[in-house]
């Protein structure tokens, strides 16, 4: 079944002539479906006075667009927007799609659990026609996603990153250990799974450390047992800002296991550890590389369990280590947003 529905939702190519962060212009309607993070890191930080449109909430309204430099497709729209652009096709202002995952490929890694990825391939398909009538540009978020779509560098818009103090997020009286925490989604779930062997190996160095994750029932039974782990309902994008914000958090982990999906990854995840107060660890590979410096701003550490929980206790034992390198990644958050059009 699965192998029947790749071939029938996912694309050979994503097609459409390449687009560049120029051609959204200055006053840009930006259509979305709902608040998300991708909306946040590559486009209310760049264009604050854009019109953002809620196809998830707003009905149909064609004349929004009036005077729009450009319309943006953020990953996906309601089918009901979708359709009035498709009929006002010639009538509107250049259409430009963007995307931050390997949206027309997702079905076709095996690792992503199979509801998420066909949800979203879903969604994509019926986009498909849209995209065509309206002859869409493409902009994608990393050089992962224009390899492999054939683009030029020129059509990447890499995530900028809000302002983050040096100070960090307000602390409370800490009360026991640090958190090691990792904030991973839905199609996350393999390397929620591995990590399982990573928090046991540092809890046996370090038994005061506390691990945070956030998950559903799937990950509340793949930890069940786990000393020291506490599994967070999801949360909506508005209370994952709030959240992490002014939480206590120490070290970020951002695992990215070998896929095909991962291989088409931003770096968003250093934003989102900086943001929080914490100091990260990072998989080695193309997706960080290009923003985190080893042992400058953060550790780069190749994806075996013993070498993970290494970099944890070392950070963990450490206190003026973690200080200076959260101190050069908050340096390194303002040198991406000083410069938001140009690769960071």
């Amino acid at each position: 079944m699965r192998k029947s529905l790749v071939r029938f939702l996912s694309p050979g190519a994503l097609s459409g002539k390449p687009a560049s962060p120029a051609m959204a212009g200055e006053e840009p309607v930006v259509l979305h479906f709902g608040d998300t993070p991708t909306l946040y890191y590559y486009w209310t930080s760049r264009f604050p006075h854009a019109r953002y449109v809620d196809t998830a909430s707003k009905r149909t309204d064609v004349s929004v667009l009036s005077g729009a430099s450009s319309v943006v497709l953020v990953r996906h729209v309601a089918p009901a927007w979708a359709r009035v652009l498709q009929s006002a096709s010639g009538r509107i202002p250049p259409v430009i799609y963007f995307i931050d995952d390997d949206i027309p490929g997702i079905l076709r890694d095996p690792y992503l659990p199979f509801g998420y990825a066909y949800r979203t391939a879903r969604r994509f398909a019926g986009l498909r026609r849209t995209l065509r009538a309206t002859d869409a540009a493409v902009l994608v978020s990393c050089p992962g996603l224009a390899a492999r779509y054939g683009l030029p560098a020129s059509a990447i818009l890499p995530p900028v990153p809000p302002a983050v103090s040096t100070a960090g997020p307000p602390k409370q009286e800490r009360h026991g250990g640090m958190t090691v925490f990792y904030h991973g989604t839905t199609s996350h779930l393999r390397e929620i799974a591995w990590l399982r062997d990573v928090f046991e190996g540092v809890s046996a160095r370090l038994p005061d450390v506390t691990f945070e994750l956030f998950g559903d029932a799937r990950v509340r039974r793949l930890y069940r047992g786990a000393e020291n782990v506490r599994v967070v309902p999801p949360l909506s994008w508005t209370e994952f800002l709030a959240r992490t914000g002014a939480a206590q958090l120490d070290i970020g982990l951002a695992p990215l296991l070998d896929s095909p999906f991962n291989q088409c990854r931003s770096h968003v995840k250093f934003y989102d550890i900086t943001r929080a107060g914490g100091v990260g660890v990072y998989s080695a590979g193309p997706v960080f590389e290009d923003v985190v410096r080893d042992g400058e701003n953060g550790l780069l550490v190749e994806n075996r369990v013993e070498a993970w929980v290494e970099a944890i206790c070392r950070l963990a034992r450490d206190r003026e280590l973690r200080e200076a390198l959260r101190t050069r990644a908050v340096a390194r958050t303002r040198v991406s947003a000083a410069a938001p059009g140009v690769r960071s």
